[in-house]
């Protein structure tokens, strides 16, 4: 049999980020999400069922709406889950030192020559120091400030 719970460690910042922005604004607390099960769990798709409105299907990789499929069968969706949780799950993802190594590689692919590239030692300062409230680029002036020759 397959799990009706979703395994949020699979799902990415991104992805979280992307389903929260089309999560009901007027209907935030009543509206819940189910995922579709039959893929690997990355990029599922998922349905958004508001309150008080008709239920809207995605596309999980493109988070784009299905007009194809008003609606998913409900035996290849996950259980529901509320806006709470899925925020939850949001901030969660954005604690982990995947999540700040993940900021600093595209700080890098937007900003190539801005700062030399950090080796793995020096990265792993600067995700502490970003796991500890600091900004990236603050943490980043630090760590390569303290390894510059003097």
């Amino acid at each position: 049999m397959i799990s009706e719970e979703l395994d949020f460690s699979l799902l990415s910042l991104d992805f979280l980020f992307k389903l929260l922005k089309n999560w009901p604004a007027q209907d935030s607390e009543g509206a819940t999400v189910r995922f579709g099960r039959l893929g690997t769990g990355k990029y599922p798709n998922y349905q958004i069922n508001p309150a008080m409105d008709t239920p809207v299907t995605y596309r999980g990789m493109t988070h784009e709406p299905d007009e194809h499929i008003p609606e998913f069968h409900s035996g290849n969706l996950t259980n529901a889950y509320g806006y709470d949780r899925i925020k939850t799950e949001f901030d969660v993802a954005l604690k982990s030192d995947f999540a700040a190594l993940d900021h600093l590689a595209k700080f890098y692919k937007k900003n190539p020559s801005k700062y030399p590239k950090p080796d793995l030692s020096q990265r792993k300062i600067i995700v502490h120091k970003m796991m500890n409230g600091a900004p990236l680029e603050q943490s980043l002036k630090d760590v390569l400030a303290s390894a510059a020759p003097s």
